[in-house]
């Protein structure tokens, strides 16, 4: 090959330079110069190449160590049941595949949990639940509830891009659930979604010393997949107690049933007896039987005393009934509020009357009148909203709306008397003024 190019090279040089083809010539002395360099130093090329194949190996396994996630697809239409059978190495990635011995046990229809807990308190957790679309997460909570818990939510989204983070549910609201948050200290072995066949599996690995072995585990699914890593509302959740010491778990369901059910009653109760009950009929104590003096203001005052006591016990059976139950019930929880700074409004205002001399006694007045009526109104209005969206039965409604049927018309045919009858004078004694009502 080299006697071939070199004749060429000296017939070149016979020719007159008019009649090269300097293309030609620039192309012959190209492959005469690499044929020579590769005659002369073989193992340079070879190096070369080498170095070329180790760089490229290099990344792509540095790719997949730091990969955060990863999809695999199989065309096959059959539905695996995600039990503990399964040869999970064939499809996780590498940096989850060592983990033969892992302890199985399946949680909730549609999740399985795999998990390896090492001797230095590192704890592997693969969970599995049969997949469409949406999001799956499973979460890990202090108390039992989403406020303050801590998850990993995994889900393919546009283009079959898989996705996994951890979100901090700081309430049980949309707005308040962060992404890239959390309380979960994750090791660097980075999380990994795999979807196989129907099954996806998200896997990801903790320090689990600073935690109980009995934790609260949160397990939620959705149908909605995630727009810029916003979590839209679950279809269904549920909470366990995990014992991560011995594979073992109890359903917290039950328990956590039961104290929803009397954290409603006591809700129910308290705010019937202090709205829907005390409150008016204190009001209507000061509004008709004012002639009854100085009956009608102990009366008054005591019973609107009860009255105040009962709605903050409302709002402490309220907020834990939130706590555990954690229903988007936020209108309800507003006026709930809104009609608790009214009546403290009205106890500081009663505190601070002034005097039936004073020029300011008037305005106290009508400030009194109308935030007391205006709490009334809401106080009801936010019975009617609780009892119809917290699912209350028949029994509670009907009773409440007897009640209030009650109340209105002893409201109407008593303020139909004033109108009617003879206005009462009423007597002014010594001890009316000392108590400056």
């Amino acid at each position: 090959m080299i006697v071939i190019r070199y004749q060429h090279r000296r017939i070149i040089d016979g020719i007159s330079k008019p009649q090269i083809d300097n293309n030609h010539h620039r192309q012959l002395c190209f492959d005469y110069t690499a044929t020579t360099m590769e005659k002369s130093n073989p193992k340079k090329i070879s190096y070369l190449r080498f170095l070329l194949v180790f760089v490229v190996a290099l990344i792509l396994v540095w790719e997949q160590k730091l990969s955060p996630v990863v999809a695999e697809y199989d065309d096959e239409d059959a539905h695996d049941c995600c039990n503990c059978n399964r040869n999970l190495s064939r499809f996780l990635p590498s940096r989850y595949k060592h983990f033969t011995n892992m302890t199985c046990a399946d949680l909730w229809s549609p999740f399985t949990l795999r998990y390896f807990k090492s001797e230095d308190h590192i704890l592997t957790v693969i969970v599995s639940a049969a997949y469409t679309h949406g999001w799956v997460a499973m979460g890990f909570s202090p108390t039992g509830v989403m406020a303050g818990s801590s998850a990993m939510v995994g889900w393919i989204g546009e283009h079959n891009k898989a996705s996994i983070k951890q979100y901090y549910l700081e309430e049980a609201l949309e707005l308040m659930v962060k992404p890239d948050q959390g309380d979960l200290n994750l090791t660097h072995v980075k999380p990994a979604v795999v979807l196989y066949r129907s099954t996806i599996y998200l896997a990801f690995q903790m320090h689990f010393g600073s935690r109980k072995s009995h934790q609260f585990i949160l397990l939620a699914y959705s149908d909605k997949t995630p727009v810029d890593d916003r979590l839209k509302e679950h279809i269904e959740r549920t909470t366990i107690t995990f014992d991560f010491s011995q594979g073992s778990f109890s359903d917290a369901v039950q328990n956590l049933q039961d104290s929803v059910m009397t954290f409603k009653n006591s809700h129910r109760i308290s705010s019937i007896f202090g709205w829907g009950a005390l409150l008016p009929a204190g009001a209507i104590i000061s509004r008709y039987f004012r002639h009854h003096d100085p009956l009608w203001y102990y009366l008054h005052a005591s019973i609107q005393s009860m009255g105040s006591i009962f709605v903050l016990v409302t709002m402490l059976a309220g907020e834990l009934l939130y706590r555990e139950d954690e229903p988007d019930i936020w209108l309800h929880r507003a006026f709930g509020y809104l009609t608790l700074v009214l009546c403290i409004l009205q106890v500081l205002a009663s505190v601070k009357r002034p005097s039936l001399d004073s020029k300011m006694r008037w305005y106290w007045n009508c400030y009194h009148a109308l935030v007391g009526r205006t709490a009334l109104f809401l106080g009801a209005l936010n019975i009617v909203i609780g009892l119809q969206i917290g699912g209350s039965s028949t029994p509670w409604k009907v009773g409440y709306g007897v009640l209030l049927a009650v109340i209105l018309v002893t409201v109407v045919i008593l303020e139909a008397l004033s109108w009617l009858g003879k206005p009462v004078k009423v007597r002014s004694p010594a001890f009316k003024t000392n108590l400056n009502r």
